[in-house]
């Protein structure tokens, strides 16, 4: 066993001390004939002998010491932990609920044992309004005496359409612990790799993961994030899913069952207390069928319908939790139909993001509605994010169909015209993304396809790709594909595809990215249209980033014939280009120099093609010692893009100006652009991989 060298500093200073304790009376012994009291009286005997094992003790010692202190060897440096956001109950607030009003203390009980004793993942899984969140929530808490840290990985809104939400979510985790990865280095590789090393950096943390709505995610997520996640070195999974994943064996089941007599009786009466309910619960649970009383979520409902109306009111005759749910909505006054209605299409966003940003379409004027709303638990919450159950949403249209229909429109109307007249404005639509993402995301989950057609305005996804906000482009891309497949709109189907495709290209996931494309493939079937030009363009992009360099020249020259067939002038200009690019992958520098030209020319000022082609130029200026026709380039390419807030496009110019200063013998001002790009970020993966290189390249001492 190795002892640390402050436990042996300690040790040596001790034993110092002690033989200095002991040599200081055998001295004075000597020097005065004093007797020595009590316990030391022994010295007297032996004096001369204690005397000189002291010194030489003493001096031995004191040599110690010294070398210990004197001995430079800095000591492996301790990583900081930030744990800000990181700690189980940080997670547990995350998950975004209660802990509810009573415990099935069994049921915690087991699940928590069970996530100690596995070191597989444990789902719990039950029907909807079962209360597995809650009791997530509950069997989290139970655990924290076992785990110090937590991630909370909810599939609740736009951010399930896509991988990139969990890698994400894990790899801001990672940060406070110095362990986190270069988002460009991983994302570069397909997404399964990137989650696999994500996940394996979590070893030995002590780290409890929580996992709400994992059916939510599609199959292939599910098994590879639980897959990933199991069996590491003190990382625990728990999740919570509405049905049993049979997919994924490696996992552990825990069945919520329905509530047996007894809880309902207590459930109950807890339920009534909480809402100073005077009524008798028991003849309440006699009247109730069992698929309402038996289920938290409908009885809390039940309970909370009657809070202002007479017992006999209650419905007796129903069935099944979703008439019931329905029989309550249909009781609901039209103000505050509509006021539940638009809530539910605001199902996760942010509510002071919904009032400031969604203008006729937010919540202004409906405030009174939303504390009925509240006490009867046909919502969840309002602050900070709304927050609607799923079987409210899901039979709103049964009963206020009209309203619904009404809502959806005027939301879509209203969002997609402010969208529009912030472009016309030139203003920035970032802080309009996540509405617009959201909204998408709860129209899919009412099949209100065309009204999310609308919304998936292709002018407004380009803007979302220009400022960088990629997640919500992506998203609304994918959104936008099913609700072409819904409509059966081959044309949007496919210009969709590809746009997920050449997305997922730039996040470095090549294997989405062909799927996607393949989709869109065996959409346009064979042929030599302008559209079969753009699906040979994205398919050359693909080969490209792959490293498949001849492939990729096949793929671009046939696109620029097609192109030019068909008056493609737009997609000439790209793919000549991206030919540039191809051309000095092969090292055809002369080549390269006249497609990026040709490029540059051909397309418009103020497009990102003629700006990118710019910056294409000044970098081969660069390499030929042509600063000053470099620079001038590069500022053009740079004031282009900040004037129509091309801000994807900025990170890469900007790295390019740094390249060029450190040709130029600049070191520092390179430097700083390239701590610039890295501290404001990009989602372009490659150009913050590319920025990373750079840094270490030049922060290396020479």
């Amino acid at each position: 066993m190795t002892i640390g060298r402050r436990a042996l500093k300690g040790i040596v200073v001790a034993a110092w001390l002690i033989v200095s304790t002991v040599l200081l009376p055998t001295v004075t012994n000597i020097a005065t004939s004093m007797p020595l009291p009590g316990l030391l009286g022994w010295i007297e005997d032996y004096r001369w002998v204690v005397f000189i094992v002291g010194v030489v003790m003493h001096i031995g010692l004191s040599i110690a010491h010294w070398a210990l202190q004197s001995d430079r060897t800095p000591e492996p440096p301790e990583i900081r932990i930030d744990e800000r956001g990181r700690t189980l109950d940080d997670a547990i607030v995350m998950l975004g609920r209660r802990s509810g009003l009573w415990r099935r203390d069994a049921l915690v009980s087991r699940g928590a044992a069970l996530v100690r004793e596995h070191s597989r993942p444990t789902v719990i899984y039950g029907l909807p309004g079962s209360g597995k969140t809650i009791l997530l929530t509950q069997i989290a808490k139970e655990c924290r005496a076992s785990f110090r840290y937590g991630i909370c990985l909810a599939f609740d809104g736009y951010q399930a359409e896509d991988l990139g939400f969990v890698l994400h979510q894990l790899n801001q985790f990672l940060v406070g612990f110095g362990r986190a990865v270069d988002d460009q280095d991983l994302q570069q590789a397909p997404r399964l790799a990137t989650l696999r090393r994500m996940t394996a950096e979590l070893q030995g943390i002590g780290v409890l993961v929580l996992i709400d709505g994992l059916h939510l995610a599609d199959a292939t997520t599910q098994a590879n994030l639980l897959g990933s996640l199991s069996g590491l070195d003190g990382v625990k999974v728990l999740a919570a899913s509405a049905e049993r994943l049979v997919p994924n064996p490696g996992a552990v089941a825990l069945h919520v069952p329905e509530l047996s007599p007894e809880e309902c009786r207590e459930f109950a009466h807890r339920v009534a207390d909480a809402f100073d309910l005077r009524i008798d619960v028991d003849d309440v649970l006699n009247k109730l069928p069992d698929m309402v009383r038996t289920y938290p979520r409908t009885l809390e409902m039940t309970l909370g319908y009657l809070k202002d109306l007479p017992l006999e009111l209650l419905p007796t005759d129903t069935t099944s939790d979703s008439r019931l749910v329905q029989h309550m909505l249909g009781s609901l006054e039209a103000p505050t139909a509509r006021a539940l209605t638009r809530l539910s299409l605001f199902h996760g966003s942010d509510i002071i993001a919904t009032i400031t940003y969604a203008g006729e379409a937010s919540l202004r004027g409906l405030e009174d509605e939303l504390g009925v709303l509240l006490r009867r638990a046909l919502i969840d919450r309002v602050q900070p994010t709304i927050a609607v159950p799923t079987v409210v949403t899901t039979n709103l249209r049964a009963v206020h169909a009209a309203t619904v229909n009404e809502e959806t429109v005027t939301v879509t109307v209203a969002l997609t015209g402010i969208a529009r007249t912030w472009l016309a404005a030139h203003r920035d639509l970032s802080p309009l993304a996540d509405v617009l993402a959201t909204v998408a995301h709860n129209l899919a989950r009412i099949e209100a396809w065309s009204q999310l057609l609308e919304l998936c305005d292709l002018a407004v996804l380009e803007e979302l790709s220009r400022r960088g906000r990629w997640d919500a482009y992506l998203a609304m891309a994918k959104l936008g594909a099913r609700a072409a497949v819904a409509t059966g709109s081959a044309g949007a189907e496919i210009e969709f595809r590809l746009r997920v495709a050449r997305k997922l290209v730039q996040l470095g996931s090549f294997e989405d990215a062909e799927a996607s494309l393949e989709l869109a493939a065996a959409r346009l079937g064979n042929g030599d249209t302008a559209v079969h030009a753009h699906l040979t363009s994205h398919q050359g992009l693909l080969a490209l980033m792959r490293g498949d360099v001849e492939s990729a020249l096949r793929a671009y020259e046939e696109s620029m014939r097609l192109a030019q067939a068909h008056g493609e002038q737009e997609l000439l200009v790209i793919s000549s280009k991206q030919l540039g690019h191809v051309y000095e992958r092969l090292g055809r520098p002369e080549d390269a120099w006249r497609a990026y030209e040709w490029a540059a020319t051909h397309s418009g000022v103020d497009s990102k093609v003629h700006w990118e082609s710019l910056v294409n130029l000044a970098l081969m200026d660069a390499k030929n010692d042509r600063f000053d026709d470099a620079a001038d380039r590069i500022d053009r390419a740079v004031r282009g893009m900040t004037d129509s807030g091309y801000d994807a496009g900025i990170a890469r110019a900007t790295l390019a100006y740094a390249q060029i200063a450190f040709a130029r013998g600049n070191r520092e001002l390179a430097l700083g652009l390239i701590r610039q790009v890295c501290v404001t970020g990009t989602a372009n993966v490659r150009v913050l991989e590319l920025a990373t290189a750079m840094l270490r390249g030049l922060e290396t001492p020479e």
